[in-house]
């Protein structure tokens, strides 16, 4: 068993991860999360990882355990990481009641027992929602990632950022003409200036997406 507290807002932030998971049955190791949990000294850093095997991400969050602050970090020791693969469902729908009960300055802690995960608010509700754990070796995902130095173009532009906002409502566009989940969108870059285009199979659908030179 361990155990570990943070922020709410931070918590929320990682089990953003779950819409990345797989839903196909056939595949239950990538229905759910992986937490990765590390500790040195007093800080915890918990990294979130999620792929259905066409999309991955990746995010990491840190929780720093106040003094005097009882209960609040079990189970790991100092500069041990330790690891827990969870129900992405699960872990959603239990971190969303966790997150509503500690409230937006609270804090939510997290217990991984052998057979499941629990998420509770601290400063709202004593209520505990449990989350499914899934049995079996999460795939080694860091094998199939770029190094960061595979993004760096010849000019030295590492990134182009776009605001997630209008990712959203981009996301939200219709009709694409997708059929299958291996169907695509074309994006055509022509420098870091200039609008990123997203176009339809058929050229009917085309967003434009304006970059922001990131340093």
């Amino acid at each position: 068993m361990f155990r570990f507290t943070m922020k709410a807002s931070d918590w929320a932030d990682l089990v953003t991860a779950g819409a990345f998971a797989g839903t196909d049955p056939a595949r239950p190791l990538l229905t759910g999360v992986l937490l990765e949990v590390s500790r040195d000294g007093e800080t915890v850093t918990v990294t979130a990882t999620a792929t259905d095997s066409y999309k991955l991400v990746t995010i990491t969050r840190t929780a720093t355990v106040e003094a005097g602050e009882s209960n609040a970090l079990e189970g790991i020791n100092d500069g041990e990481t330790v690891t827990a693969l969870i129900s992405a469902k699960g872990l959603t729908a239990a971190s969303k009641s966790a997150c509503k009960d500690s409230g937006k300055s609270g804090s939510v802690r997290v217990t991984v027992y052998d057979d499941r995960a629990t998420v509770s608010g601290i400063y709202g509700s004593s209520l505990v929602y449990p989350a499914e754990l899934i049995e079996g070796t999460y795939p080694d995902c860091r094998q199939v990632v770029p190094a960061d130095s595979f993004y760096s173009n010849s000019d030295g532009i590492k990134s182009i950022g776009l605001n997630p906002h209008f990712l959203g409502m981009f996301a939200k566009l219709a009709p694409w003409n997708l059929k299958l989940p291996t169907d695509s969108i074309r994006f055509e870059f022509i420098d870091d200036s200039r609008p990123v285009r997203a176009a339809s199979h058929d050229g009917r659908t085309n967003a434009y997406l304006m970059p922001v030179r990131m340093q």
